[in-house]
């Protein structure tokens, strides 16, 4: 089957994301440093203050900057990551943050019946129908990200699977369309990752040798109220694309558990 190509118009905020993400890149910013001012930026691109809250809102959720209250706004010392493992990211916007130009390529959409796995994973009977979707993610039409989602029926009804045969580009970006075509926000992840080559991954694809080296990350979704919405599969293959992972050491020290002198010190 052949490929089609999608590329969508990103808002002004998004726009503005993706310069600022890659003078974070490229050092413009370096870590530790203060980022300009909401005035100052807002006047370098002729745009509101409420434009570049949104931006920066971003760039805090990525985590290249750090908001100080009182203080300003500093870039992260982390914000050279490549892919960030410890949140959901769309592969649009990763992809767009390294100064890549994103693209979503649709395979296929069928229904397919739930095997013992997904069964399982779902809280179905055998052979429930599911629906499946298909896709290749590109950077400058290079194909990066192979991906499979896999929906319930309560996600995807009878009519937005209709919608999605018509017109699978509906299912695009994933969070919007989960959100605000099926009203199940994703919540969070719960993610394996294992290594394995192409010729097991399930899009199809003539783009890879079949013993090319992929790394998988295989999760499911959950909603608000913990209930599985999506299974996603993801393959990655060669090394077009690096992951890091922040691991941080968070505790609490009470005062009742420091020393007398410790506490003294504290309290003067």
């Amino acid at each position: 089957m052949s490929l089609s190509g999608l590329e969508r118009n990103p808002s002004l905020s998004q726009r503005l994301v993706g310069i600022l993400t890659e003078r974070i890149r490229r050092g413009d910013f370096p870590p530790g440093t203060r980022f300009p001012s909401q005035e100052d930026l807002a006047h370098e691109f002729r745009v509101s203050k409420a434009t570049i809250r949104s931006a920066l809102d971003a760039l805090a959720t990525r985590r290249l900057v750090i908001r100080r209250q009182g203080v300003g706004t500093f870039v992260s010392n982390t914000s050279r990551i490549a892919n960030p493992l410890d949140r959901p990211v769309l592969f649009q916007d990763l992809i767009a943050s390294h100064g890549y130009r994103p693209a979503a390529q649709f395979v296929g959409a069928s229904l397919i019946q739930a095997d013992a796995r997904l069964a399982r994973q779902f809280h179905v009977s055998m052979e429930t129908p599911l629906l499946q979707l298909k896709k290749v993610f590109t950077a400058d039409g290079e194909p990066v990200i192979c991906c499979v989602n896999t929906l319930p029926p309560w996600v995807a009804h009878t009519e937005i699977v209709k919608e999605i045969f018509a017109d699978q580009s509906r299912t695009e970006p994933i969070f919007e369309f989960l959100e605000k075509r099926c009203g199940q926000p994703l919540r969070y992840y719960v993610a394996t990752i294992r290594p394995d080559v192409m010729r097991n991954c399930p899009v199809p694809t003539t783009l890879f040798d079949p013993d090319t080296l992929a790394l998988v990350i295989d999760e499911m979704g959950y909603n608000a109220h913990e209930q599985p919405i999506m299974h996603s599969l993801h393959y990655y293959p060669g090394s077009r694309m690096s992951f890091e992972l922040i691991r941080s050491r968070d505790y609490v020290i009470e005062e009742a558990q420091l020393p007398q002198t410790a506490r003294s010190v504290q309290m003067g």
